[in-house]
């Protein structure tokens, strides 16, 4: 359309240099009509001159090509259906489902379920459950006598870091539709650490309590969940610190706890006292909880010793149940 107008104008303007080209040439008879006292208004012949000069001017722009003023006009048939937008041809891709239970989740991996294991610092193993169609469930895990519950990602993923209790530690791994992945990892320096375990079932409020070589409660050397430490107090002080495993929302789910001291570094000796708190709850005021203890044996084993604990009435609700020697303290000697 912007070509169309600097056209138009164009040839505007050449008719009128046209039209001014005639009044030139016709100078003399103008002129000759004002010398006799003529009015161009008066001019009989006026109208007849003024029509021979359109005429002439046509008769111009016929001659050179000049092109006529635009025109809007309407197609009388629709464009030709070869310039009509074609539409993609269909790739089948939106249709593309992968169906859960054929070998493959629901966002396309594998179903395929592995557990790897390798040493950590500290005397601890890493573990990586992978199990894509097990996303959002229980699984129970196991490394010798000590046993807990966690619950795998949305992406069937868990990633966790568990003591050794073994130079040699092997893991196994249930998941909720029975199948058992396996796997182990060397811990050469699991040897130099003393650890005790207390684990249970269900929500029970109860906790493992270590007290380092006569410390008080609140003080520096109470272990406990509240003040759990973790396992690089053990490699940068030579002290100990405290694990926990499991989720108790899982139904029926083990929940773990662990006390270690590296007492092949330890830098003072005496004794560490181990003590079994039990917290009275709505949820377990009245009732009869059961737990376990894993204490480490003369040959490097850890020996299961069952516990049972009648929790006082709802009347004791917020109260605290403080379990003596239910573990046999931890004898530490300097290195």
């Amino acid at each position: 359309m912007q070509t169309s107008r600097r056209a138009a104008m164009a040839g505007s303007v050449f008719l009128v240099a046209l039209a001014t080209g005639y009044v030139m040439q016709n100078g003399n008879a103008v002129a000759s009509r004002f010398a006799d006292g003529q009015k161009l208004s008066e001019a009989p012949q006026s109208m007849q001159e003024l029509q021979a000069l359109q005429l002439t001017a046509a008769r111009a722009r016929t001659d050179l090509g000049i092109p006529e003023e635009p025109r809007l006009v309407s197609l009388a048939t629709p464009a030709p259906e070869a310039f009509a937008r074609a539409p993609l041809p269909d790739a089948g891709l939106s249709e593309l489902q992968v169906e859960p239970g054929k070998g493959f989740s629901a966002f396309g991996m594998p179903c395929d379920v592995t557990l790897t294991a390798s040493p950590a610092p500290a005397a601890m193993v890493r573990l990586s459950l992978r199990a894509a169609c097990n996303a959002g469930e229980p699984v129970t895990l196991r490394h010798g006598a000590l046993t807990f519950t966690e619950i795998t990602g949305t992406d069937g993923h868990l990633d966790l870091d568990v003591p050794a209790l073994s130079a040699r530690a092997e893991f196994e791994a249930r998941l909720l539709d029975g199948t058992i992945v396996e796997a182990r990892a060397e811990v050469p320096d699991a040897g130099g650490y003393e650890r005790v375990a207390l684990q249970w079932q269900g929500s029970t409020g109860l906790g493992l309590h270590a007290f380092e070589f006569g410390a008080g409660y609140g003080e520096p050397g109470h272990v406990h969940l509240g003040a759990a430490h973790g396992p690089d107090r053990a490699r940068v002080r030579g002290a100990g610190y405290l694990t926990q495993l499991g989720n108790d929302a899982a139904p029926g789910g083990w929940v773990s706890e662990v006390y270690s001291f590296p007492a092949a570094d330890a830098r003072s000796s005496g004794a560490v006292q181990i003590t079994v708190e039990a917290e009275v709850t709505r949820a377990t005021c009245g009732r009869e909880l059961a737990a376990q203890t894993l204490q480490p044996t003369a040959a490097g084993t850890h020996e299961v010793v069952e516990l049972s604990l009648a929790v006082p009435a709802c009347d004791a609700v917020g109260e605290f149940l403080v379990l003596d020697n239910l573990v046999p303290d931890v004898q530490v000697a300097a290195n």
